[in-house]
């Protein structure tokens, strides 16, 4: 909480819930947004004002879906922080964040905090990092620092990948932390 002052807005934005189709599995595991909404005592606890939302889903994600801005509005202020969480696993899941629009929550000196890791499936990586950076920087950030906490030996990533089989599970690899800023609008006229 370096980044925000005690009385400082942070909004915990969840990402919006798995889809009707999702395996029973999935459904019944703790979500990331069940524990992102979980550390907001913390947030709170550090003096911080702490606002949990739910992003919408994609606008594709089924009859009758509108924009993914819509019930989704900017604080009047601009929060300093906003946090999220990404799951990547399957990578249909980042789509929402392509449509957010971040620029209208961040404050222009703040920072986008968004965790999310890195899955090894049939021996392809799974890195949402580039799809994340591209998103950000449609809605006016730039990707300004990155945490990479490994979870796994690297050496087991050797080797071709293989054809995934029925069945397979992503395994992790590492876990982290992506922080956005917003990009300064260049100054018009200036020469």
């Amino acid at each position: 909480m370096a980044h925000t002052r005690p009385g400082d807005p942070v909004l915990l934005l969840t990402p919006p819930p798995p889809d009707a189709q999702a395996a029973p599995a999935a459904v019944r595991a703790v979500t990331a947004a069940q524990q992102l909404t979980a550390t907001s005592w913390t947030v709170a606890r550090l003096g911080r004002t702490v606002r949990v939302q739910t992003a919408p889903g994609p606008p594709f994600a089924g009859p009758g879906s509108s924009n993914i801005a819509t019930g989704l509005e900017p604080d009047p202020a601009r929060c300093p922080l906003v946090i999220t969480v990404v799951p990547v696993v399957p990578p249909a899941r980042l789509a929402w964040t392509a449509h957010i629009p971040w620029s209208r929550l961040v404050a222009p000196c703040g920072l986008l905090a968004v965790i999310t890791h890195t899955d090894s499936h049939a021996g392809w990586l799974i890195d949402p990092t580039s799809d994340l950076a591209r998103a950000a920087g449609r809605h006016g950030l730039a990707l300004h620092d990155r945490y990479v906490l490994i979870e796994g030996p690297l050496d087991t990533l050797v080797g071709p990948p293989a054809p995934s089989g029925r069945g397979t599970t992503a395994r992790r690899v590492h876990s982290d932390l992506l922080l956005f800023s917003p990009v300064p609008a260049s100054p018009q006229g200036r020469q």
